[in-house]
């Protein structure tokens, strides 16, 4: 696949041309790539994107502030490049095998020196990259469980240790779909806020499956004493009910891929 943007993640954050030559961006088009370069197979959903780039706005404006970056950034990088972009009503995905990212932590920290003032919810994000980050630069590569953060060392050691497996999706399609994905990573990032276990690096426990390896050859390499492991079904079900006299109107069961009907109240 050719190369139509390199992004450096270390040090000063930056995106550049397939020639070397540096894109200007604006600090919401930087932020707004860094999610989407480090998200599991370059997907991000547009709630989470819209959440922790503009958490203090209505959820519309939210919606209509990422239409705009997203329109915005495509002109900034070109046609060529903006081929890596693809969006639907739900989800952002950048193809990564167009980008080619340098993760190189010898140039500085991750995101060196960069911050989008009044973003809590990026702050935290970066925070957790930051030390994820960090705890894998002082580990030896044959051992790549580091504590996500490095300044709760002891604690850690006094706490119960575990880690969260990628998801498996039980769908047409599901070695490949990215829901599983999302979910075990946003449950991990939930689970690391919490003073009760010593969570470990999703960007290390994602490499492991249930479904190649047996879970105590999972946790003889990571050192923990809890797995976290599950199964998505894409199976929706909607339910209509008159509230007045709690009476059903109309159910409606669907798959991945499948049309959602219209409900109408007579």
């Amino acid at each position: 696949m050719v190369v139509v943007l390199k992004v450096r993640q270390y040090g000063a954050f930056g995106v550049y041309r397939p020639d070397g030559e540096p894109i200007q961006l604006g600090a919401k088009h930087q932020a707004l790539m860094a999610l989407m370069v480090t998200a599991e197979e370059g997907v991000r959903t547009r709630a989470f994107l819209e959440h922790t780039l503009w958490s203090f706005a209505q959820p519309e404006q939210a919606k209509a502030s990422l239409r705009t970056a997203l329109s915005t950034l495509r002109k900034h990088i070109g046609p060529t490049a903006s081929a890596a972009f693809k969006a639907n009503r739900e989800r952002v995905t950048l193809d990564l095998s167009m980008i080619e990212v340098e993760r190189d932590p010898a140039r500085g920290e991750f995101m060196e020196g960069f911050e989008l003032p009044h973003e809590n919810a990026f702050s935290e994000w970066l925070s957790e990259m930051r030390s994820q980050a960090s705890g894998t630069a002082s580990v030896a590569q044959e051992q790549p469980w580091a504590p996500r953060d490095r300044s709760r060392v002891i604690l850690d050691e006094l706490l119960p240790s575990i880690a969260v497996l990628p998801f498996a999706q039980r769908a047409p399609g599901g070695s490949t779909a990215p829901l599983g994905a999302i979910l075990s990573e946003e449950l991990s990032r939930q689970l690391s806020r919490s003073q009760a276990f010593s969570v470990t690096s999703y960007l290390a426990s994602r490499q492991f499956s249930l479904e190649d390896v047996r879970p105590a050859e999972v946790s003889s390499v990571a050192g923990v004493s809890y797995l976290v492991s599950g199964s998505v079904f894409v199976r929706v079900t909607i339910l209509l009910r008159k509230l007045i006299c709690m009476t059903r109107i109309g159910k409606k069961s669907f798959g991945r891929g499948s049309f959602v009907g219209a409900f109408r109240i007579c």
